[in-house]
């Protein structure tokens, strides 16, 4: 299950999932898409309850930051683990996107 909690334009997403990986990625993609597809001008994915994020989990998280850029708005990250912090920073995606540790 997934709790998403909307406050006006800002959405936040909280996976309960505690890996995101190829098997749960297309769900959470299609809950992404409908947030970005719904109007959210602000995304946060809270990762508070995941403990470790594949390379297909980071590509859904890299291609809803591009899906918000493209329509202006901002997307975030907060409650990473080290480690999926690590992964994140590594392949420069930091630098274009907000993740926090938590």
């Amino acid at each position: 299950m997934t709790l998403i909690e909307r406050d006006n334009d800002k959405v936040t997403l909280r996976p309960s999932c505690k890996s995101i990986v190829a098997a749960t990625v297309p769900d959470l993609r299609s809950k992404l898409r409908w947030i970005i597809d719904d109007g959210a001008c602000d995304v946060v994915v809270d990762l508070s309850s995941v403990q470790m994020v594949d390379p297909s989990g980071m590509e859904l998280l890299i291609s809803a930051f591009n899906s918000m850029r493209k329509v202006g708005g901002q997307f975030s990250v907060i409650n990473a683990s080290g480690g999926i912090l690590g992964s994140y920073e590594s392949i420069r995606t930091n630098r274009h996107s907000s993740i926090r540790e938590g």
